[in-house]
């Protein structure tokens, strides 16, 4: 009898000690994955967050702080900027869409997009550009507005060399395979948060584009979505959107160039903080800046910004106030 209760005791003691034990790598985990905590932004948010929210004008070459008044609702549990299309969208869901084109492939798997100047998809732009040795930049964009984008600010800048901005940038809606629904733009300014210069966090790393064509009487902009509780975004299905820059792993590497098609996969909204979260989708180079979409409203979630060090999920931007009211501002253009 006293072997069975030790025996009991020692079971019960390990299980403690091993739940004991996951909490702590749970906590560590989530130390590594997100550089800011809950803490940390709410003391920042004391500061006057309009004064970090720059404007670079193309045209003058001038940066100087953007005239933003910031504005939130409390009392309401999502904020939006309601998205518009010209036509009937060519499907209601893509999240439904994207299943489809997976019927019979494993999940975790990017899917080429069929019809990429069909709605909604033709709303997320291509984007190319030029480092400083010429070099071609690939990366991903959304319209927001009537010519608003939103992007990862390294798809601006080239955070590997002194934040060199990219030669010739250009977007295209509808694009695949070097065609496309209307002539490319670049940008005339951009809206950002003058943190990620000085520190390149993963939190600051948005961008509000105003470019050079309005597009709303081609296809349309995507609405956008910003959560009060970010507890509400976990577990939220949702749908990547982009042009890989490089191969995707399902696809052998001499089919096509991927950089001159879409691809899109679906997964779900992952651990979540006030700036960012993490999501299960999968992704390829080349996806960066490219919209996370909800699959209840069809809304803007967030960005993908790349994969997160100390996690082997993607890492994204969500949607917070300084993005809606900078893209309000970005509207006046």
């Amino acid at each position: 009898m006293k072997k069975l209760i030790m025996t009991l005791f020692i079971i019960c003691l390990i299980s403690v000690l091993f739940t004991l034990n996951c909490k702590v790598e749970a906590s560590m985990l989530e130390e590594k994955v997100f550089t800011m905590t809950d803490e940390e932004h709410a003391e920042e948010q004391d500061d006057d967050i309009a004064d970090h929210i720059m404007v670079y004008d193309a045209i003058t070459g001038e940066t100087k702080k953007a005239n933003i008044e910031m504005t939130t609702s409390k009392t309401k549990s999502v904020e939006s900027i309601e998205g518009y299309s010209p036509k009937k969208a060519y499907t209601s869901n893509i999240f439904n869409a994207i299943n489809d084109l997976m019927s019979g492939r494993a999940t975790n798997y990017l899917i080429k997009i069929p019809n990429p100047k069909e709605q909604p998809y033709c709303k997320t732009l291509k984007v190319r550009g030029y480092d400083s040795k010429g070099a071609r930049f690939h990366g991903t964009a959304a319209l927001i507005g009537p010519k608003i984008a939103l992007t990862a600010a390294h798809c601006i800048w080239d955070d590997t060399n002194n934040d060199y901005t990219f030669r010739n940038w250009m977007c295209w809606p509808g694009y695949d395979m070097n065609t496309c629904l209307a002539a490319g733009a670049g940008w005339t300014r951009v809206f950002f948060d003058e943190r990620w210069k000085t520190t390149h966090r993963r939190e600051y790393d948005w961008a509000i584009v105003v470019l050079e064509k309005d597009y709303s009487n081609v296809v349309g902009w995507y609405g956008v979505n910003r959560y009060e509780d970010y507890k509400l975004l976990e577990t939220q299905p949702v749908t990547l959107l982009g042009f890989p820059g490089v191969p995707p792993k399902n696809e052998p590497t001499d089919e096509w160039p991927y950089y001159d098609t879409m691809y899109g996969s679906n997964g779900t909204v992952l651990q979540a903080n006030e700036v960012n979260y993490l999501h299960s989708a999968a992704t390829a180079g080349g996806m960066s800046g490219g919209p996370i979409i909800e699959k209840a409203t069809g809304k803007i979630l967030g960005i993908h910004i790349g994969k997160q060090e100390g996690s082997s999920y993607p890492l994204a931007v969500r949607i917070t106030t300084q993005i809606i009211n900078s893209a309000r501002e970005a509207l006046k253009y």
